[in-house]
Order: structure tokens, then sequence, then C-alpha cells
């Protein structure tokens, strides 16, 4: 009878460590994720966001060039590189898309509608169609999200959220 709650607990115990395992791999998990994700969110990151969202949608490249002059235009390429490394690391599953959609979705998605022309004439220019490619990649996957699930937005998707 002594052995059988001896390997009862052991059995128990065992369990009771993976999923204790699983559990503090999960949240160091989380953990790093949001910490790659705020290491694009720098003063930089932002100008740079907070320029390109004043841009007209769809403008020619001319007209974006001439609009942002060479410090913007610093600052768009800057953000086609952040968005670059941020699709890398959500396809490589270092970044979860929704972490990605919650954080700055909104802005990924419009600064795409207004630099799309802008990525397919460089992409024309240089002869590449992958120029850009995981930013396009990842808009696509932010905007492929269920409705409900992440794009309305959270004033509205969580109306009724109570602090308990």
């Amino acid at each position: 009878m002594v052995e059988i709650v001896t390997i009862v607990a052991l059995v128990g115990g065992l369990l009771f460590a993976g999923f204790e395992w699983r559990a503090s791999r999960r949240v160091r998990r989380r953990q790093s994720q949001i910490l790659l994700l705020r290491s694009f969110d720098s003063p930089e990151f932002l100008k740079a966001m907070r320029r390109l969202l004043a841009l007209p949608d769809g403008a020619a490249r001319p007209e974006i060039d001439a609009l942002l002059g060479e410090d913007g235009l610093d600052l768009l390429w800057f953000w086609l590189g952040s968005m670059e490394s941020i699709g890398i690391h959500v396809f490589n599953r270092e970044i979860d898309l929704r972490l990605v959609e919650q954080s700055f979705g909104a802005p990924v998605t419009v600064i795409w509608r207004k630099l799309r022309q802008y990525v397919e004439s460089v992409r024309a220019e240089v002869g590449s169609e992958s120029m850009h490619e995981w930013y396009q990649w990842i808009v696509e996957r932010v905007e492929a999200l269920p409705q409900h699930e992440t794009r309305s937005p959270a004033h509205v998707r969580h109306a009724s959220w109570q602090h308990k």
C-alpha cells in the first residue's frame, strides 16, 4: 500500500512539475515577445510613424519624396526596415501576430496603404519583388485576422470589461 501511495505521489509530482514548467515557459515567451516588440517602440520609430501617418493615401513616389524631404525619407526607410524586422520575427514565431496587431496594428496597415505605391516603385527600380516583402506580409496577416478578435477597436470590443 505504501508503494502505491509513493508511486501516486511521484507521478503527481512529475505532472505538477511538467505543468509548472510549461506555464513558466509561456510566461518567459510572452515576456521576451513584449521586450522584443518594445525595442521597436523608440522615439525614432514614433517620429517615423507620425510623419508617415500624415502622408496622403496612395501617393506616388515623387510626391512622397517631395513631401518628406531628406530627413523624412530617412524616417521612411527606418520605418520600412522596422516593419521588415517585425515581419520576420512574426514569421519565425518570436513575436505573436496578435501582439503586433494590439500594439500598433492600425499604424502598420494605414501606413502600408500610404506607402504601397512607393514600395512598388522601389521594387520596380531595383528589379526585386523581395524589397519590403516582410512588411507587406505582416500587413496581409494582420488584415486577415478576424474582425471580432482584434481588428475592431478595443473600446468597442471590450466595452463590457470591468475591473474585478
